[in-house]
């Protein structure tokens, strides 16, 4: 089975050994957690005159770079979890007794988005590895036009329009004035990114929690919210008519 491009989202939570076959089955999910001071990672074919067959030469060098992955390939070297994170190896590197929560809250968030919508995304990352960029972002488009079609993504957005996700004037930022964008960092740093996004970025629809769009105009973005939190913790991922959708980017 190609996990890759597999309508679904694969997650492999690693707290043991993994290294040959079982690593390669391991990168051949969407996303990896190991855990520390357990998880340990090696493709260590070469030791007895073979190469890694299952993908592991294609997924780790798209993965590391070509460097690193010669390096965990003819190097002979076990990775421990924190080291498979430096490298991109893995997604993070979790303590033993945080591992579970977060795969578990992450399964959670992903569970509400809808199956057709998951895989519409999988599909578009799959073109961007793929296909070169012009033609790949003119299938982004494609794809993008097939989702916001869908009943259930009108149903979705209209809610979120309701519950306040567009700012069409400038006023109503400035208005908040600093003392918003105080209030808000304070939030980040007293309780993290989740109290933040229930509490603050969209307090219409905390359900939504990680799969959250604000829309605001992009004048407003570098006068109001430069030096913020936001500059260096979302990335802007469409600009149309003056205005920047921002998406938290972990």
């Amino acid at each position: 089975m190609d996990f890759r491009t597999l309508p679904k989202v694969t997650i492999a939570k690693i707290e043991g050994i993994v290294g040959g076959g079982g690593n390669e089955f391991a990168l051949s999910m969407d996303m990896r957690f190991g855990a520390i001071g357990k998880a340990v990672f090696s493709q260590t074919e070469a030791a007895v005159g073979i190469i890694a067959g299952g993908g592991g030469t294609h997924w780790l060098t798209r993965l590391m770079g070509r460097s690193r992955a010669l390096e965990a390939m003819l190097g002979l070297l076990p990775y421990s979890a924190q080291m498979a994170e430096r490298y991109g190896w893995i997604n993070r590197a979790l303590p033993a007794d945080k591992i579970g929560p977060f795969v578990e809250m992450l399964a959670n968030s992903i569970a509400y988005i809808s199956a057709d919508t998951i895989a519409l995304v999988k599909r578009s990352v799959v073109v961007a590895e793929e296909m070169p960029r012009k033609e790949g972002l003119l299938e982004e488009g494609h794809l993008f036009a097939i989702a916001a079609s869908a009943l259930d993504s009108k149903g979705r957005m209209n809610e979120a329009l309701e519950s306040g996700l567009e700012v069409d004037e400038v006023s109503e930022i400035i208005g908040a004035g600093n003392s918003t964008i105080v209030k808000w960092r304070k939030l980040y740093h007293e309780g993290g990114e989740k109290a933040l996004i229930r509490q603050a970025v969209y307090p219409g629809t905390r359900k939504i929690c990680g799969a959250l769009e604000r829309r605001i105009k992009l004048s407003s973005l570098l006068e109001n919210l430069s030096n913020s939190f936001f500059i260096s913790r979302c990335a802007a991922t469409s600009c149309s008519k003056g205005r920047v959708i921002l998406n938290p980017t972990e």
